[in-house]
């Protein structure tokens, strides 16, 4: 007994000197969210004028990831396609003549030895005289066609057939044209050099030009003077008929007929007025030349 009251005062004793702590301890749960913790979720937004920028939105930690998933980042403002202007087109006529002045290169009708042969002189005369805003006759022609034969003798000793090449020094040396040789015979690079105001020399097996005005079976060499188009034909001034101002050739009958005068395997100049073999064979041969263009644009 006397053990028993002895124990007890001891515990009276001790739970007197116990001090309730200042701080309690709280157990959180694993389930249970935090009061100030956040997770952050981007929402894309468009105010950005280059791109797109993020801004964070602040989402409670107790939701789960599928919530999360169902949230929808608001949709992007479309930003209109920047479309680049298309170049105007409006050099690209269909429809092109310059008035280059006319006359043949028989001038008085007289086909006899040297006008015959003078298709390529008579084509750099008529441009020179458009781009001098010159005038044009017979009388003048005839004197232009002299002047010329004169200088191609003193020069070559020859004033028969001339490549390319030769007539483009000829433009040069006496009229002072600024003449361009291409290769490019093409319809579209034809029209496109017509537009700008540029006279286009062609060279061609004359008789595939199938004129029904020429004193046939037709030249097997001639120069044609493109002047303009339309929808569906070149417009020529073609010095070697009466009829030649402003005649129309169908696009592809001009690509097909032209050709430079051709080089020989021996490397010499086929000119066929100068050769003896037949019609035929010198008609074959100068579909062997190489299709060339002269381009002028004015004068240096």
């Amino acid at each position: 007994m006397r053990k028993i009251l002895f124990l007890s005062l001891i515990l009276v004793i001790l739970t007197g000197c116990i001090k309730k702590p200042d701080f309690e301890f709280t157990v959180q749960t694993k389930n249970e969210p935090k009061e100030e913790e956040i997770i952050e979720t981007p929402i894309i937004t468009s105010d950005d004028p280059v791109g797109t920028t993020l801004e964070l939105s602040p989402i409670a930690e107790g939701q789960s990831s599928k919530q999360l998933e169902q949230i929808e980042p608001a949709p992007a403002i479309e930003q209109p396609l920047k479309v680049e202007p298309k170049a105007e087109d409006s050099n690209l006529s269909s429809n092109v003549d310059w008035p280059v002045p006319f006359a043949m290169q028989a001038p008085f009708s007289n086909w006899d030895m040297p006008y015959q042969e003078m298709c390529e002189e008579a084509a750099l005369v008529l441009t020179a005289k458009y781009y001098n805003k010159e005038p044009l006759d017979k009388n003048i022609m005839d004197q232009e066609l002299k002047k010329i034969r004169d200088w191609e003798s003193d020069k070559w000793g020859i004033y028969t057939d001339s490549t390319a090449a030769e007539i483009k020094e000829m433009g040069e040396s006496i009229y002072n044209l600024n003449i361009v040789i291409s290769e490019d015979v093409s319809v579209e690079n034809i029209k496109n050099n017509l537009r700008k105001n540029y006279l286009v020399l062609v060279p061609t097996a004359g008789r595939e030009l199938h004129n029904p005005y020429f004193k046939q079976p037709g030249p097997l060499y001639h120069i044609l003077v493109l002047r303009g188009f339309n929808e569906t034909n070149f417009i020529a001034n073609d010095v070697g008929i009466g009829k030649g101002e402003a005649y129309q050739y169908k696009f592809q009958t001009v690509i097909n007929a032209t050709h430079d005068l051709p080089v020989l395997e021996d490397g010499t100049i086929f000119r066929p007025f100068d050769v003896d073999i037949s019609e035929s064979l010198k008609q074959d041969e100068m579909k062997n030349g190489t299709p060339r263009i002269l381009i002028v644009k004015g004068k240096k």
